[in-house]
């Protein structure tokens, strides 16, 4: 089976049998019971034994510029026992996504949630993502960028983020929060970062709708609808600039 990993990260861990993973270039990773395979970023084939068992976490975390958060873009297998906090971490995300939202995979990110079961989710992934981090670390891999150290543009992505996708860029607030000029914010921004804040804020809007198109039945105009759109139309023309080709098309291959 084909598979694309680029746009997501993802982990499994064999808990029976055996899977293999091979990219475009011809590399391939084999995990068997009791270790972790951290799927590489680039396309691949997917094989299982018969008995094959696995624990899969499946995740987006990037960069604002939306580059991987590490540098190295290959698989990596790792032994379960020497990363104890993986398994445990993994399993406690699992219980809460369970105790939250059911046992059924299909649209995490669009199910609802209440805020103390939300924060929980939240809580849950953190300790995940550290045990993530962590191991890829201790594995030797590198961070894709330097974190800048400049208080005025974390408030900046920490606006940009907290403003709903369906809202405008958000200009006149970044100008009050981070007390620079637009060009200011620009330039430091598209330093740090490697993109402008306005086309940060287009890439989560992308992202928002490349999500809802491909991880549910949600129509395309109730799609164009969440993003702010008043026409289908409208958002079509916008994804296909965007993505490259319709929702439709988009969805289609996914």
């Amino acid at each position: 089976m084909e598979t694309d990993f680029s746009d997501t990260s993802r982990a499994w861990l064999l808990t029976e049998g055996w899977c293999r993973v091979t990219a475009k270039t011809g590399k391939t990773w084999r995990a068997q019971a009791g270790q972790w395979l951290f799927l590489p970023t680039l396309a691949g084939r997917q094989e299982f034994s018969e008995n094959a068992r696995l624990l899969s976490v499946h995740f987006i975390y990037r960069w604002p510029d939306g580059a991987p958060f590490f540098r190295e873009r290959d698989g990596l297998v790792l032994a379960a026992a020497d990363h104890l906090e993986l398994e445990r971490s993994a399993r406690g995300l699992l219980r809460s996504v369970h105790r939250q939202l059911g046992e059924t995979w299909i649209d995490y990110a669009q199910r609802a949630s209440t805020l103390g079961g939300f924060l929980g989710l939240q809580r849950a992934f953190l300790a995940w993502l550290e045990a993530w981090s962590d191991a890829l670390s201790a594995a030797g891999r590198t961070l894709a960028r330097d974190l800048p150290d400049d208080a005025r543009l974390a408030r900046a992505v920490l606006r940009l983020n907290e403003t709903p996708v369906h809202e405008p860029y958000p200009a006149a607030g970044l100008a009050e929060i981070t007390g620079l000029s637009t060009s200011q914010t620009d330039r430091l921004f598209l330093s740090a970062y490697g993109l402008t804040p306005r086309r940060y804020h287009e890439r989560r809007r992308v992202e928002a709708a490349r999500l809802m198109l491909g991880t549910g039945e949600t129509a395309v105009k109730a799609v164009a609808s969440h993003l702010g759109f008043r026409h289908a139309a409208q958002f079509t023309q916008w994804f296909k600039r965007h993505a490259g080709c319709p929702p439709v098309e988009w969805r289609g291959k996914t």
